[in-house]
């Protein structure tokens, strides 16, 4: 892939505290023809493949882990593949929770960064 279909293709990456709202503008952006990337599928298949669980605890320690190991953009670069192996010209990314890995998708994709915000009595339970 040339660097300018890399950059011909709109990627919007969608971070925020928990319940606030995230899934939402994802499954809003999934009606408008957004294809949809979880870096937090990543960690699940790593998990799958060592038969633990997807227990949300376990999630983000593995998570902590491989960002100590191998950077704080790890998930992001772990998911450009299946991007690049995309045909769809739109994807969101979800689950972004380091600044390593917005800085990563802004520097590949030239993302947008979508924050969603709520103030704490309003938060999803």
């Amino acid at each position: 892939m040339t660097p300018f279909e890399i950059k011909n293709r709109a990627v919007w990456g969608v971070v925020g505290e928990a319940s606030t709202g995230k899934g939402e503008v994802v499954k809003a952006l999934i009606k408008r023809g957004f294809e949809p990337f979880s870096l937090s599928d990543l960690i699940r298949e790593t998990l799958s493949s060592v038969s633990l669980p997807h227990d949300r605890e376990l999630m983000i320690q593995l998570g902590n882990c491989l960002r100590e190991i191998f950077g704080n953009d790890i998930l992001a670069r772990g998911i450009q593949r299946r991007i690049e192996n995309s045909n769809s010209q739109r994807v969101v990314v979800e689950s972004n929770s380091n600044p390593g890995e917005i800085v990563q998708l802004r520097s590949t994709w030239d993302a947008y960064i979508v924050g969603v915000t709520r103030s704490p009595e309003k938060k999803l339970a």
